[in-house]
């Protein structure tokens, strides 16, 4: 019933009651932070924080691919990453293409870098019919696809 002042009392009311006026400001405030939160699929990247995130095979279910992330020395493994806004997510993939993806299931300490040149060459050796020189480049270029994103100028392998 309307009243003098143009004002629906009982229909104020009967909102408030039904539609909860805490309850409405709760799902605002949550389609908000959702809305706030942008998902991205992310294969490798390093965070400002210096954290590393690369793919890896999960041990406990093969079938599934999870992040390993790295900082200062420590391993974590994780489904997903929450960092300035945004939500990082592991890639959705064909199932038949993560089956024949070749990931590691675990991170180890990595040996010197004279020692892991040396154990590349062997490999490189082991596989491949080239010369010691032409090995040599190999490896080189093997160890430079770890950081030439780094690097001002990326060099090639051609042969």
């Amino acid at each position: 019933m309307a009243k003098p002042n143009g004002i629906d009392h009982e229909l104020q009311i009967a909102e408030s009651v039904l539609f909860g006026r805490q309850s409405t400001v709760t799902i605002e405030s949550k389609q908000s932070e959702l809305a706030a939160a942008f998902t991205r699929e992310v294969q490798f990247t390093i965070l400002p924080d210096g954290r590393m995130v690369d793919l890896i095979r999960s041990a406990h279910h093969p079938s599934n691919i999870e992040f390993l992330v790295w900082q200062r020395g420590h391993i974590g493994l994780t489904t997903h990453i929450e960092h300035d806004g945004e939500l990082l997510v592991v890639p959705k993939m064909d199932p038949t293409l993560v089956s024949a993806l070749q990931l590691p299931t675990t991170a180890r300490p990595c040996p010197e870098i004279s020692k892991l040149f040396t154990l590349l060459m062997n490999h490189i050796e082991t596989f491949v019919d080239i010369s010691p020189e032409d090995n040599f480049l190999v490896a080189a270029f093997v160890v430079n696809t770890w950081f030439a994103e780094r690097l001002p100028v990326v060099p090639y392998l051609s042969i």
